[in-house]
């Protein structure tokens, strides 16, 4: 974790991988990216300001809500939003992502670089 690297900023992006941190660096030009992996709540800790959580829907997800594929029948997160995008469960999940966020800007991005769903607007 790169604790001191994100208490040094006021403008971070906590990325879950190198696909959001890719596509971070072009959404959010001004603002210093560090990768967490699936240790968001720990950078978060570290982290003040302006913070904003950006990742594939897998990890961000997931992290909101570690239950939300139980008894759905679908395997992956990937695989819910694909065959059910509307799924109530992607919303809790993202509901739980925000709560959890305290503040934190929640951006979920597929693989090209789409945003997902934006807190930011409500999305």
């Amino acid at each position: 974790m790169r604790g001191d690297l994100i208490r040094c900023t006021d403008k971070v992006v906590l990325t879950t991988g190198r696909i959001g941190m890719k596509y971070s660096h072009m959404l959010f030009p001004e603002y210093t990216i560090v990768m967490v992996g699936s240790r968001i709540s720990e950078g978060l800790g570290y982290a003040s300001g302006d913070i904003i959580i950006c990742g594939l829907p897998g990890l961000v997800l997931k992290w909101g809500n570690p239950e939300m594929l139980e008894g759905s029948g679908y395997a992956t997160v990937v695989e819910m939003l694909e065959k059910s995008p509307e799924h109530e469960r992607l919303k809790e999940a993202f509901e739980m992502a925000i709560e959890k966020g305290k503040g934190a800007r929640i951006v979920v991005i597929d693989r090209d670089g789409s945003v997902l769903m934006d807190s930011k607007n409500g999305k």
